[in-house]
């Protein structure tokens, strides 16, 4: 039993490194591709894995980076003063070699720079792990690789590293709150009471300085319900259609299709500096407000749902991507062409190099860094080229590169979101209609009740029918009461049934027990397990029936997805 041990012992020592250093390796590919698909895939098993990726990469690499240095430390220790003279051995030398890979890997992936807002501010923690693993991977390098056939490869995934670490720094530091802050255009001072704040800032001495907004213009995103799901329609998706588009076969994308989706991009860039302000607390003035009413009230769900999926997307790159460094910095673009360069000069010179001296194991391990190195940047520019920021370039830019793009993934084509939204039902978690067969365990760690909410959440598609009734709730509340009656909670619906003197409390007390009371009222009216409610309806004609069930559903959809809110993100 003790020589199976000790053989063991010697096997994991043996395998330790490569084993670490490929698990590394395997945690950056999977979680480029993850990162991606959270942005528009709700699924709670994707998020938590992407969630323990994110955390699992950086302690992967600081513990392997540690690991790294001991193993050669104890090297250089039991060979004593002939390591001074000459060198360690080809396979230590090729294991430090791994150490500017794993400052690459620190980088991270261009998809996900932070998994929450809350990781953007911790930029200072990463610069912080920038400048110590940077020291530490130098002193190996110093100690290990002088004068060694490899240091000038290390030099050149060194310089990667650094770039794409670096990269990672400021776009944390970009995202932050305060930063995000400060770069967006302050709101103009047409509004009275922002007038008022900025003349009594003033007089008590701060320096204030006013900014010119960019006025948005009206561009025709199309305002044709119909015709625009006949051109959704007619759009052909398949790989043969990809490759038939390649070709030159332009019936399998309209050129009305093609012309109208360009238009709502621009749109949405044009709005984009206001949507962004909601994410940073800043005040809305009313011209903008009006602004962005004017620009949408003419287009049709369809249109103004693409609009806002497309500042959705454009804004979640801003905060959890890479995105910064490319789109608001010019020199990211040659930076990033530095790193590729740097990558892929060390595999074309190690593919030359003489590796008769080192373990196959070794070289294959070293093969698959520089390979995986370049093909997930390879991954993220093609990642960057199809992303609607780069689209808004090219536009006005590059044409006929947008052309071509467009042959390949369509800008319609393009998943923003999910196209569901929460739900939570406060009537279900009441009753305590689902179990867990291990609750008596969470309680005794009292972690159910979290665990618990997790399991009453779910997600349902948004249909076509509720876009449509949003919209013309909105555009009708406009014209009548105008964009003020969209900040009260209820008042409306409430007089049109003259039910104000009855329920006018129900909209009097907090915004959260608001939230609750309608809820309840909704879960009560329009409860989904009475086969029966259709037919005691006062109607006789079926379309008439049909509306009434899809306005209950509806309803009942909404007030899950408001409870969801309260409960999922309370302090929104």
């Amino acid at each position: 039993m003790e020589g199976l041990s000790s053989h063991l012992k010697e096997l994991w020592e043996e395998w330790e490194l490569r084993v670490l250093v490929l698990l590394s390796l395997t945690v950056q590919i999977v979680l480029i591709v993850l990162g991606r698909h959270r942005k528009y895939r709700p699924n709670l098993r994707l998020q938590a894995s992407v969630w323990s990726l994110y955390l699992l990469a950086d302690a992967v690499v600081i513990y392997a980076l540690g690991k790294i240095a001991t193993r050669l430390a104890q090297m250089r220790r039991d060979l004593g003063a002939a390591a001074a003279t000459a060198g360690l051995d080809p396979d230590a030398q090729m294991i430090a070699f791994w150490t500017p890979f794993l400052l690459l890997h620190l980088g991270g992936p261009d998809t996900i720079t932070a998994y929450s807002l809350e990781d953007n501010e911790l930029w200072l923690r990463h610069f912080l792990r920038l400048v110590v693993q940077t020291v530490g991977t130098l002193l190996i390098f110093f100690q290990t690789l002088t004068g060694s056939e490899l240091s000038v490869l290390s030099l050149l995934i060194m310089v990667s590293g650094l770039i794409k670490y670096g990269e990672r720094v400021y776009a944390l530091r970009a995202a932050r709150s305060e930063q995000f802050r400060d770069s967006t255009l302050d709101p103009p001072l047409h509004c009275p009471r922002i007038l008022e704040e900025y003349i009594l800032k003033k007089a008590e001495g701060y320096d204030i300085t006013p900014h010119v907004v960019i006025e948005v213009y009206k561009v025709n995103a199309g305002h044709n319900s119909e015709a625009d799901e006949n051109l959704t329609s007619s759009v052909a998706t398949g790989a043969l259609d990809i490759f038939r588009r390649l070709c030159g076969d332009k019936d399998l994308l309209p050129e009305g299709m093609s012309k109208r989706n360009r238009a709502e991009l621009a749109l949405a860039k044009d709005l984009i500096d206001t949507f962004r302000r909601l994410f940073t607390n800043l005040v809305l003035s009313i011209k903008e407000r009006d602004a962005s009413l004017l620009i949408l009230q003419d287009k049709s769900f369809h249109v103004v749902f693409r609009v806002i999926e497309i500042e959705l997307g454009l804004m979640y790159d801003l905060l959890y991507t890479k995105a910064m460094v490319f789109h608001h910095n010019r020199w990211g673009s040659t930076i990033r062409f530095v790193s590729i360069l740097a990558i892929g000069m060390a595999l074309v010179l190690f593919s030359l190099s003489d590796k008769d001296k080192y373990s196959k194991l070794n070289i294959v391990v070293t093969f698959l860094l520089l390979s995986v190195a370049i093909f997930l940047e390879i991954y993220a520019l093609i990642y960057l080229l199809f992303s609607d920021e780069a689209a808004c370039w090219l536009k006005d830019h590059r044409p006929a590169i947008l052309d071509f793009v467009e042959r390949v993934q369509p800008l319609y084509n393009r998943r923003r979101w999910s196209g569901s939204m929460g739900q939570y039902n406060l009537l279900s978690f009441a009753l305590k209609e689902k179990h867990l067969r291990c609750h008596q365990i969470l309680e005794s760690l009292h972690a159910d009740r979290k665990v618990l909410k997790f399991l009453y959440r779910s997600d349902v598609k948004v249909k076509d029918f509720l876009k449509e009734r949003i919209i013309a709730y909105f555009k009708a509340t406009s014209e009548k009461e105008g964009p003020s009656a969209w900040g009260h909670r209820g008042h409306l619906i409430l007089k049109e049934y003259k039910k104000w003197d009855q329920l006018k409390w129900s909209i009097e007390i907090g915004f959260d027990q608001s939230i609750l009371a309608w809820h309840i009222a909704t879960e009560l009216l329009c409860h989904p397990k009475d086969p029966n409610y259709l037919e005691r309806l006062p109607y006789t004609e079926e379309h008439v029936k049909n509306n009434v069930k899809l306005n209950f559903e509806m309803s009942m959809r909404l007030s899950r997805y408001m409870l969801y809110l309260l409960v999922m993100y309370p302090s929104c």
